[in-house]
């Protein structure tokens, strides 16, 4: 009885105990203390809650000094905060169920060791036979783990590991470990994994991840990989998508201590540059790699391709180990042969390699042309990267033989290079290394050692057999000798004749000789004589630079069709440091003297500027001067440094327009003067900065040839500023008493795909009277301009709010066909919308104008626009007078422009004078040259497809006189369009109408034309009579036309019927044949019937003499009938001369027209006369 109250009373000691390390901070107190006397490194800052409900640590950090191995010194772990929350009900099941588990700010640092006999103890690495059986005997549930920025700090000085974010689940139950959904978020790239382990035996895994990579070149490049087997054999799957593509599967045994493997990728494929078009390409169709880290063997097929390198089919085959790599078997198929080798690439102590190609019947053509032929031969190399930092490389064997351009081909020779120490000190062999092609020679023999003896000689004779585009002579040799102490250099070339490109020169030689004793000193000489560069004359360059090192002089001059060029430099070199290196050299000069000429003026240097420039930053400085030329100056205002890094200050004082003139058109001439003043710097890794001001002064542009045009402005300002990749600029035009335009524009990030933009556009009662000159005599626009617009968007995609005004419109004259009295249009713009309202005054009434827009999508931009006007006349002298009343839609988007909707045309007066009938349309075949003798490609066609559904209501007051015809016209004709060729449907009456033909104004009793069809195809059908109050005996003779316009068919007829003869007399004469009658008559009429069929001839005769429009014809009636010759000899000067059929009287007209309708007209003949004539027409 006693024993069991002592066992009831320990069964309550340890439940009050657990109960108070469960729901007390004092339990979780005194498990830390407890946990830190057993990790004697583990420290807890601060924490709070209990077992029960949930704990939280703060400010955890452990270290493990004791880590001691071959790299690693010891291990140093901080903590931020751990939360854990446990799930007690599970201990009655009894399991352990973590309902989570969160850590967050974790630093892992890992410090280097330094060496001592840890580094010198090196175990061998032995298989392991087998893992121990691991068994956990509570089931664990873990529902929630997250790990947040965790920050890993790796030995030897390497960049910090990040890794944002660490989740999953778990499950552990005896032998097995089931692992779901863990994920892992690292800037790097992001991983999906799922797997299950069992600890025992075999230890058997299934595992499956996907890794997607977020940065570098690889972006969005993912891999999948599947692993499946026991610890002594792993089988992989692994799939590869995004910029590299790829299938391989492999098999592994990790505890063997040489590793054995199977690895076969049987499909890859690889593009360069990844991420955007592919320039080169690799495709792998198979890789098979057999064996261990002791000994494999390795086959591969790949094939190459890409813009610049000729397709090849690769094959491989060879063995290696874990020190080296040896293919036995290298064959590649491309240009037409092969080239076969071996290979021997060793990394056990310093990397080396050895290598031997065979070329066979390679052909060079077939990649670049220019190159056509063969080439067969060896090549044999060796190096090394030497422990010493050094490095060396050979040449061992060249022995290449072919023929290229129809012109044997020979190379061979050997060179060996190398730089023992790594530090420049370079020492190169060159044995009879020649490259021959035809008579062209390139040969090096010599060394460079302690003794310098290397000589070089050029022998091109042909430099077109060689390179194709490229033609001339070149001749030349160079040698160095003496000692690393004492060198001497001496070259000589010369070439004549030689063209490249737009690019020639007549001669161009090139002598120098240099030595370093006592002091670098020598000289070099440029000469260059009747050279063109981009159309760009060059009559000769002379270069020359002389001297020794602490006193030398550079002389340059260049007479050029652009500029002559003259200026003197001197200078020294200072040395600094041992040894003569571009780093530890400081040259300072000074330009003596320089002046440029050009067909502006001389300009010509005010003060020497210092010069320098430093090895060592590799940086030169200007000093700053200026540059004088009549009242301007050109100055740096303060030094100029250049290099990686640099600024630049600029300024341009009083420079006059009149110093271009010059350089302008002969009929432009302009006025005033202009101020810049500018900065720019720039260094490493950044955007350039870029300040400017520009100033123009009062002044103005004259058109000569235009008196009256005249634009003045009383100042004009700009300035842009460009800093940290972000433009802003302003701008401020002031024109006499012609209004002001300002604005302002800034583009916020120039290196962005997409550019932000911003700014605003305004125009103040803009006057554009000042276009007056343009429109020619008679004519004049006004109008005022205002607009307030603000700009956002994009650069390529620009967002407009606000709007422009055009009111007080004015306009008439021969540029426009519609007299305008008043008015506006105004436009509204939206983001990416815009309307447009306008309202035209016209003397008959006014023009309204609707319309919308729209460019949300910039490549699927849309417009409309609606034309409505009760009447409007429209005046195009001296061809027609029309009213109108239109009624039109007009759509365009980037694919079509669409016409629809009604003509009205109620009055018209047109009178077409006859074009000269020797006109042609210009031949499709014509090829217009520029001054260059260049064919300047001429492109009609239209951009955008149009279509039109447009009907024209013809109306009864629509009179036509054309070619002949005279008459009113009535009907409706339908106008559509697609894919470009228009069709016109409907017909038009003629009525009251007369028609010249034969010598006869005949009268139209019916006439219609027909359309059907496109618009130059017209059928007409005409029926016209001889009047008939001149014509005898009440018959009717007249003609029928009908057929296409183009080749119409016209018969003769008389009512009542009778022979064509007695037809035609009635048609011609007005009366039937009649042998007793006089002559006169039927000679006017075969006149006038052959002047009617000899048009052509007689206007190509015109054409020939310069005489626009020659025209014969018959005029007066009776004995006063004449034949006549007339045409234009100036733009508005007729002449005409008559001469009478039954006289020799002569008489010579001369006609001026002074304006619309109003003509100077002198006859002179029989009598003499001076007449004004005015032309009207009244209904």
């Amino acid at each position: 009885m006693r024993a069991g109250k002592i066992l009831l009373l320990l069964m309550f000691t340890v439940l009050s105990l657990m109960v108070v390390l469960l729901l007390s901070r004092a339990g979780v107190s005194l498990m830390l203390r407890g946990a830190e006397k057993i990790l004697p490194g583990l420290q807890v800052g601060a924490y709070q809650g209990s077992l029960w409900s949930g704990v939280t640590l703060q400010h955890i950090r452990y270290t493990d000094r004791s880590l001691y191995t071959e790299r690693l010194h010891h291990l140093d772990v901080t903590l931020d905060r751990v939360d854990a929350e446990v799930d007690f009900s599970c201990f009655l099941q009894p399991r352990l169920c973590i309902r989570q588990l969160s850590v967050n700010g974790v630093k892992l640092a890992l410090t280097s060791s330094d060496g001592g006999e840890h580094n010198q103890k090196k175990e061998h690495t032995a298989s392991i036979s087998s893992l121990p059986e691991m068994n956990i005997p509570l089931p664990v549930e873990l529902s929630a783990f997250e790990l947040s920025h965790l920050t890993l700090l790796p030995a030897q000085q390497q960049s910090p590991v990040q890794i944002k974010r660490v989740s999953m689940s778990a499950y552990a139950d005896g032998h097995d470990v089931i692992i779901r959904n863990l994920t892992l978020d690292m800037p790097l790239l992001e991983t999906e994994l799922s797997g299950r382990a069992s600890l025992e035996s075999d230890y058997l895994l299934t595992l499956k991840s996907t890794t997607k990579i977020k940065q570098t070149v690889l972006s969005g490049q993912i891999v999948s990989l599947s692993v499946q087997g026991s610890k002594d054999r792993l089988q992989f799957v692994s799939n590869l998508a995004g910029p590299v593509t790829a299938q391989a599967e492999g098999v592994v045994q990790p505890m063997q201590a040489n590793l054995p493997f199977v690895f076969n990728l049987s499909y890859g494929h690889l593009s360069w540059p990844l991420q955007s078009e592919a320039d080169y390409q690799a495709r792998v169709s198979a890789l098979n790699i057999d064996g261990s880290l002791d000994g494999y063997s390795l086959k591969a097929t790949a094939e190459l391709s890409g813009r610049t390198i000729p397709d090849a089919r690769i094959q491989l085959s060879g063995e290696g180990d874990s020190r080296k790599l040896s293919l036995t078997d290298m064959l590649v198929d491309t240009l037409g042969g092969d080239i076969s080798g071996q290979a021997l690439v060793s990394w056990y102590d310093v990397l080396s390699w050895q290598g031997k190609l065979a070329l066979q019947n390679i052909q060079p053509g077939l990649q670049w042309k220019e190159a056509e032929g063969k080439l067969s031969g060896t090549l044999e190399s060796s190096g090394e990267l030497l422990a010493s930092g050094g490095w060396q490389a050979a040449l061992t064997e060249m022995n290449i033989q072919g023929i290229i351009r129809e012109y044997p081909l020979i190379a061979d020779g050997n060179l060996s290079i190398e730089d023992q120490s790594g530090k420049g000190d370079i020492h190169l062999t060159a044995n009879g290394l020649n490259i021959r092609h035809g008579r062209n020679l390139l040969s090096l023999n010599g060394c460079i050692n302690e003794k310098l003896d290397l000589r070089g000689k050029v022998e091109i004779p042909d430099l077109q057999s060689s390179f194709p585009d490229a033609r001339g002579r070149i001749s030349g040799s160079f040698s160095v000798s003496g000692s690393r102490s004492k060198p001497e250099f001496l070259a000589s070339f010369k070439a004549t004749k030689l063209e490249y490109g737009t690019a020639r020169a007549g001669s161009v030689s090139v002598d120098s000789a240099i030595t370093t004793v006592p002091d670098l000193q020598g000289k070099v000489k440029l000469q260059v004589a009747h050279a063109l560069y981009h159309n760009q004359q060059i009559d000769s360059l002379h270069l020359l630079l002389a001297g020794q090192q602490n006193e030398h002089h550079l002389t340059l001059d260049i007479s050029s069709e652009l500029a002559d060029i003259r200026g003197t430099i001197s200078g020294a070199i200072l040395e600094t440091g041992e040894g003569f290196f571009p780093e530890n050299v400081i040259w300072q000069g000074e330009v003596d003297s320089a002046q440029v000429s050009t067909k502006q003026g001389v300009w010509i240097l005010e003060q020497s500027p210092h010069l320098t420039y430093s090895g060592e930053t590799r940086q030169a400085s200007v000093q700053a001067h200026c540059w004088k030329q009549a009242g301007a100056r050109l100055c740096l205002t303060q030094d100029l440094l250049a290099g990686a890094s640099g600024r630049a200050h600029l300024a341009l004082q009083s420079f006059s327009f009149s110093q271009i003139q010059a350089l302008l058109a002969e009929d432009i001439s302009v006025d005033g003067s202009l101020d810049l003043r500018g900065s720019v710097s720039w260094a490493q890794g950044k955007m350039p900065e870029l300040r400017m001001a520009l100033m123009l002064s009062s002044g103005g542009i004259r058109m000569k040839d235009k008196s009256s045009l005249y634009q003045g402005w009383d100042s004009i300002q700009l300035n842009a500023i460009l800093d940290d990749g972000e433009l802003q600029s302003d701008w401020q035009v002031q024109l006499t008493d012609s209004g002001r335009i300002h604005g302002e524009l800034a583009v916020s990030d120039l290196l962005k795909e997409h550019k932000p933009l911003s700014g605003r556009l305004s125009m103040e009662h803009l006057d554009l009277t000042l276009l007056d000159a343009w429109l020619g005599d008679y004519s004049h626009l006004g109008a005022h301009l205002n607009s307030d617009l603000r700009i956002s968007g994009e650069v390529t995609h620009p967002m407009l709010y606000g709007e422009v005004l055009l009111d007080d419109i004015l306009a008439h004259g021969e540029f426009t066909p519609v007299e305008i009295t008043g008015g506006q249009v105004r436009l509204n713009f939206s983001g990416y919308q815009a309307g447009l309202e306008a309202e035209l005054d016209s003397a008959d009434g006014k023009l309204l104008l609707n319309g919308e827009g729209q460019w949300q999508d910039r490549h699927a931009w849309t417009s409309g626009i609606t034309v409505h006007s009760d009447e409007l006349h429209i005046s195009l002298p001296p061809t027609a007078e029309i009213k109108v009343r239109p009624e039109l839609r007009i759509e365009a988007s980037p694919e079509t422009t669409r016409i629809s909707g009604d003509i009205y045309l109620p009055w018209a007066r047109l009178e077409v004078e006859s074009l000269p009938v020797s006109a042609v349309s210009v031949s499709s075949d014509e090829v217009v040259l520029d001054k260059y003798l260049n064919s300047v490609s001429k492109n009609n066609s239209l951009s955008l497809m149009l279509e039109s559904d447009v009907k024209v209501h013809i109306g009864d007051d629509f009179h036509l006189a054309a070619f002949g015809l005279q008459g009113y016209l009535n009907g409706l004709l339908s106008i559509s369009q697609k894919d470009r060729v228009p069709f016109v449907f409907g017909d038009v009456v003629i009525s009251d109408g007369t028609y010249r033909s034969f010598g006869q104004d005949l009268v139209i009793n019916k006439g219609k034309i027909l359309m059907n069809g496109p618009l130059d195809r017209p059928y007409v059908n005409i029926e016209a009579v001889r009047n008939p109050d001149n014509i005898q005996d009440d018959v009717t003779a007249g003609i029928t036309v009908s057929g296409l316009a183009s080749a119409p068919e016209i018969t003769v007829f008389s009512d009542p019927d009778m022979p064509q003869a007695n037809a035609l007399s009635y048609l011609l004469r007005g009366r039937d044949l009649d042998a007793k009658a006089g002559d006169n008559d039927m000679t006017m009429t075969l006149i006038g019937l052959s002047l009617a069929q000899s048009g052509k001839i007689v206007g190509e005769i015109g054409q020939a003499f310069g005489v626009s429009d020659l025209q014969l014809d018959t005029a007066g009636s009776g004995s006063d009938s004449q034949v006549t010759v007339s045409g234009y000899i100036l733009p508005g000067l007729q002449v005409k001369y008559g001469v009478g059929i039954f006289n020799s009287l002569g008489e010579v007209t001369l006609r001026y027209q002074l304006m619309k309708d109003l003509y100077l007209e002198t006859v002179s003949g029989l009598t003499s006369t001076v007449d004004l004539l005015y032309q009207f027409e009244f209904d």
